[in-house]
């Protein structure tokens, strides 16, 4: 039966991790303990190691793509076994993707900012590396709104 490359969760509020880059491809054969990829996470970014031996297949989480953790984002085939994409689990109530918009890419904040706000990534400009909407950039589509308070104001001098 493939192993599951789970998005792993490194801190205690961490809800969902970015890709940054995959180190091993499609059909490479890996060890245990091989670097898969990097993951960005709210302060870092880490690497993530093959947890059995096998051949990586069906990288789900491409770089720049933000999921929560728990979900599957690639396999590892045992030998002698073949790939067929799993079947999408039955519980409609399992999340997706964290990032609405799987091509936008996003911080992990941003991202949880924007659906805490009911925000749609799209409609934000990034001004991160490559177009990524930062947490700024959340904050400042918000603070932009007809009538709406800056988020995350600092305290006033003195009180």
């Amino acid at each position: 039966m493939p192993v599951a490359v789970i998005m792993p969760k490194f801190e205690m509020a961490q809800e969902a991790g970015t890709v940054v880059q995959w180190l091993k491809r499609e059909g490479d054969a890996v060890q245990k303990g091989d670097v898969l990829l990097e993951i960005e996470t709210d302060k870092a970014i880490m690497e993530v190691e093959a947890l059995a031996s096998g051949t990586l297949v069906g990288i789900r989480a491409q770089p720049g793509e933000t999921y929560p953790v728990g979900e599957p984002i690639a396999y590892l085939l045992q030998p002698g076994e073949s790939w067929a994409e799993p079947e999408p689990p039955a519980d409609a109530d399992r999340p997706a993707k964290a990032d609405a918009a799987p091509a936008r890419r996003a911080t992990p904040v941003a991202a949880r900012m924007a659906r805490s706000h009911d925000l749609d990534l799209a409609a934000i400009a990034g001004s991160g590396p490559g177009g990524r909407v930062t947490k700024g950039d959340v904050a400042a589509h918000l603070s932009a709104q007809p009538g709406a308070p800056a988020p995350e104001a600092a305290p006033a001098p003195g009180g």
